[in-house]
């Protein structure tokens, strides 16, 4: 069986070139494909997307498959119900939750674990393909199903789950992966590859606040004892992982509202005499800018808005968590967003904004001030923006509560 992590939505020609680099001209046939969190978010829309790719290409090539479709997108009503229950719980970090939020939401997705994949396969499909789901699950449902150790196939899943990003250069490519009752052995399929001890270890790393355990919808994953060891030149053996079972199953639930409309714009300064004093300028250029909004449109209109001016160059990237010690730089980009209830709103006050800022002066200079500006256009429009406002575990009784499964054939002959 094959595994793939189908966390985007490609087009339709590099979907079929993966499939074909997937088997040998019978995709899906002489192995099942599994695939989940369709088109990133693991939408509904992302499956039935992903599944007009795989009835392409079986007419292409005259192939009949069963296809099973796992949808992951739950009713409002549904996480209400378990909320007056008590059984939803949030997670870190805690967000604002509330009898209201299931309504507000425009869309909530509930994410699976190897359940839902086991059952698909139980239900004979040669391919399936998934809405939200763990990326290790989507590896780890395959060796669990054939009873090897949940250990030994979590580990496996959770190294394997981003491919040859476990590898040497780390590159978006295949891995083969082999699983026994102490451990797996991990090998990057492109020649030009190799897996070292370190490269595997730090895929535990990957988008983990804590690198040693792994919480899934069933259990914990401890690597704390872990060992990685090269058993060749291009291929390394991981083991010493354990599994504790949980004593309640939970699916973790992710959902978003829309916030309001969005605009921004882009600003450089290169002028040495603001770049070495950029914090002293910056704050008084924004209070200057933010006293303009007021008197212009209104006391309370700040209120209504949410006004964020990332500095690149200083610190755009890390904000109020940037440790380096402040050093100035050649030039400091701006790079503003200003999100309020409707799109004329956002624009007029990124636009007032954008004016302040361009031309504020500084006493370590003469003469008039101008920063650069790379578009002949300045205001940018980023259109409806939404925010995460659910980041909640689920109790379940049944772990393929939440998700619906629908199967096709297709046929291409």
């Amino acid at each position: 069986m094959s595994a793939i992590h189908a966390s985007y939505e490609p087009k339709s020609v590099e979907f079929e070139r993966r499939c074909d680099a997937n088997d040998d001209g019978e995709f899906g046939k002489t192995s099942s494909i599994s695939g989940g969190s369709s088109g990133g978010a693991g939408r509904d829309h992302g499956v039935d997307r992903l599944g007009e790719m795989v009835e392409e290409y079986a007419a292409r090539h005259g192939q009949s498959l069963k296809v099973v479709k796992v949808y992951a997108e739950v009713d409002p009503a549904w996480v209400q119900a378990k909320l007056d229950q008590g059984r939803v719980h949030a997670l870190h970090p805690r967000l604002p939750y509330d009898a209201d939020t299931p309504a507000r939401s425009l869309r909530i997705v509930a994410m699976m674990g190897v359940e839902a994949f086991q059952h698909a396969l139980d239900l004979g499909a040669d391919v399936v393909l998934a809405g939200r789901a763990s990326d290790a699950a989507i590896f780890a449902s395959i060796p669990i199903s054939r009873g090897f150790p949940e250990a030994s196939s979590w580990h496996a899943g959770k190294t394997a789950d981003c491919g040859a990003v476990a590898a040497t250069p780390p590159k978006l490519d295949c891995v083969h992966v082999r699983v026994d009752e102490s451990g797996f052995e991990i090998e990057p399929m492109a020649e030009r590859l190799r897996c070292t001890p370190e490269s595997v270890a730090s895929q535990q790393l990957y988008e983990s606040a804590d690198p040693f355990h792994l919480a899934q919808p069933s259990g914990m994953l401890d690597t704390t004892d872990a060992q990685y060891v090269a058993v060749s030149d291009r291929a390394v053996r991981g083991s010493g992982a354990s599994w504790t079972p949980s004593e309640q199953h939970t699916v973790k639930i992710e959902g978003v509202e829309f916030i309001g409309h969005r605009k921004g714009f882009v600003q450089s300064i290169r002028d040495p005499a603001i770049v070495e004093h950029f914090d002293e300028w910056f704050e008084d250029a924004m209070a200057v800018a933010f006293d303009r909004i007021r008197q212009e449109q209104g006391e309370s209109v700040l209120d209504q808005c949410h006004v964020r001016v990332h500095p690149y160059g200083v610190s755009g990237t890390m904000g109020g968590w940037e440790f380096a010690p402040p050093t100035a730089g050649t030039e400091v980009a701006l790079l503003a967003e200003v999100t309020a209830p409707d799109a004329e709103l956002a624009g007029t006050v990124a636009n007032i904004l954008w004016y302040n800022l361009l031309h504020h002066p500084t006493k370590y200079a003469m003469g008039y001030v101008t920063l650069g500006v790379p578009y002949q256009r300045p205001i940018m429009d980023h259109g409806p923006v939404y925010a995460f406002n659910t980041n909640h575990i689920v109790e379940v009784d049944d772990p393929l509560e939440p998700f619906r499964f629908i199967v096709e054939e297709v046929s291409g002959r």
